[in-house]
C-alpha cells in the first residue's frame, strides 16, 4: 500500500512493462487507475465513474503521478537503449 495523501492509497496491480496501480479512498473503495499513456509517455489518473476530488486530493494525486513519472525516468535511463525501444 502507497499512501497518497491523507485520504487515498495505491495498490500495484501489474507491471507489464509499466506498473498499474488502483486507486482507493482510505475506506477501501475503488476511485480509479493510474497508469501508463503511451501517446504521452507518462502516467495518468483514470477516476472511477460517479467520483469527486477536492482539490486537495488532486495535488496529491498530481505529484503521486509526478513520482510515477520520476521512477519511470530512471528505470529507463537504467536500460540499454535496445530493451527500451519497442517495435
Amino acid at each position: 500500500m502507497i499512501p497518497i495523501g491523507k485520504y487515498m492509497y495505491a495498490e500495484p496491480l501489474l507491471c507489464d512493462p509499466h506498473n498499474i496501480y488502483t486507486i482507493h479512498a482510505k475506506d477501501g473503495s475503488s476511485l480509479g487507475y493510474a497508469e501508463w499513456y503511451p501517446r504521452w509517455k507518462c502516467y495518468v489518473f483514470t477516476p472511477e465513474n460517479h467520483t469527486v476530488f477536492s482539490s486537495d486530493c488532486c495535488l496529491e494525486m498530481s505529484r503521486f503521478l509526478e513520482n510515477c513519472n520520476k521512477a519511470e525516468s530512471i528505470c529507463n535511463s537504467a536500460q540499454p537503449q535496445e530493451e527500451r525501444s519497442h517495435p
